[in-house]
């Protein structure tokens, strides 16, 4: 005999999400495509102002979820240590030669990069990966309109 009781809807305002490690093993692909290839234009000579965005994208995410909590904060810390330096290098020689550029240790800086984001954002849930780029959009949004006010 089958039971029938009430079925039971409990909506808690999530919606279910896979875990970073699993979209990031679908999306594998692309997404570490993508990320070398902003390294790579570097080390060609070809970069645009994209790259760098988004190169400066992903050090960006990896200090706001730094951040987040005491658990991750070795992500700011590292990041800080690591990958800000070469970033703001990178950005201070196109500000006074209006090219872009990197030295060999500035690019294994960024090589270095590549693989630490990979590896730090399988370990965290969806979730934080959402509440950082929102983080980051609002920060961005807000930068825009301090530059549009001066």
């Amino acid at each position: 005999m089958k039971k029938r009781g009430k079925k039971r809807n409990v909506n808690y305002g999530l919606k279910p999400k896979a875990p970073i490690l699993v979209m990031r093993g679908i999306e594998e692909t692309k997404l570490e495509s993508r990320e070398w290839r902003h390294v790579n234009v570097f080390a060609h000579g070809t970069p645009t102002d994209d790259d760098f965005m988004a190169l400066q994208d992903m050090l960006n995410l990896l200090l706001i979820a730094g951040q987040s909590s005491d658990e991750r904060r070795y992500a700011l810390l590292h990041a800080e240590k690591e990958f800000k330096p070469a970033i703001v290098s990178i950005q201070k020689r196109w500000e006074r030669t209006g090219k872009w550029g990197v030295s060999a240790e500035e690019l294994d800086k960024l090589r270095q990069m590549v693989v630490y984001n990979r590896e730090f954002w399988i370990r965290q849930p969806t979730e934080l990966l959402a509440v950082c780029a929102a983080e980051a959009k609002a920060f961005y949004q807000d930068q825009n309109k301090q530059r549009a006010a001066a």
